[in-house]
């Protein structure tokens, strides 16, 4: 007994954290803050990635930025400033490698998490089924009460271990409705973008900023908030207000 009571806390400490195929990447990556690929790979993706710092760098130096070769990644840097020049072409091609840059990321990161999400419910019905098994044989065997209940126990928490896991790292059980409805609002987004509004570089990052954002973990919550509340309107509910 004094064995399964060692390990049971262990247990839940670590949980998934140390199954890498169980584990949930915690956002997408966003190409507006770093723009490099931590996790997405392949040749279509890695062309993408090119062509959104290509466009950047023929952005910038459109835009009046004084930009050189660099020897590290993205092999270029922004060495200077001369005067403001707006070039809403060069701008709006940027937008645009960078909108398909973000969209690949986020179609990969809901096929990372809806593939780890399997693996982990996978992992918990069988689980399930050895605990009972277990337990069982233990039972027919003639084993202490204590054991047999410290067995149960132990998969009891390993079962309980992945919800915790899923109730941290996923908005919602339902990925498919989700990815729905994060594409739903960047394709919004997409058709009230057009060149005049992007004057300036700074203009495309911060609308670049605004399309990755429903595809992140705040962002996610954010949309699944308002489609809750108004489901709530719909039904006539007010808030009580003191």
């Amino acid at each position: 007994m004094k064995y399964f009571v060692f390990l049971l806390p262990l247990m839940l400490l670590s949980g998934c954290a140390k199954f890498p195929k169980y584990q949930t990447p915690f956002s997408v990556e966003d190409p507006s803050i770093k723009g490099e690929k931590l996790f997405a790979n392949g040749t279509m993706i890695s062309s993408t990635q090119k062509r959104y710092w290509y466009s950047y760098r023929y952005a910038l130096e459109k835009g009046g930025y004084t930009v050189t070769d660099d020897a590290s990644f993205p092999f270029f840097k922004t060495t200077g400033f001369t005067a403001p020049v707006e070039d809403k072409d060069a701008n709006y091609q940027f937008w645009k490698e960078g909108q398909a840059y973000a969209r690949s990321l986020c179609s990969d990161f809901f096929r990372r998490i809806s593939l780890a999400k399997a693996h982990r419910d996978h992992a918990k019905k069988q689980t399930n089924i050895a605990g009972g098994i277990i337990t069982a044989g233990m039972g027919l065997a003639s084993a202490s009460p204590e054991a047999v209940g410290g067995t149960g126990l132990l998969f009891s928490g390993a079962e309980s271990s992945f919800d915790a896991y899923n109730a941290s790292y996923l908005v919602t059980p339902d990925l498919g409705l989700m990815e729905a409805l994060v594409r739903a609002v960047q394709n919004k987004k997409d058709e009230t973008i057009t060149k005049d509004d992007l004057p300036h570089v700074s203009d495309a990052i911060n609308q670049l900023n605004e399309y990755v954002y429903p595809c992140t973990f705040t962002g996610m919550q954010a949309l699944l908030d308002d489609s809750l509340g108004k489901k709530v309107t719909e039904f006539g509910y007010e808030p009580f207000s003191p």
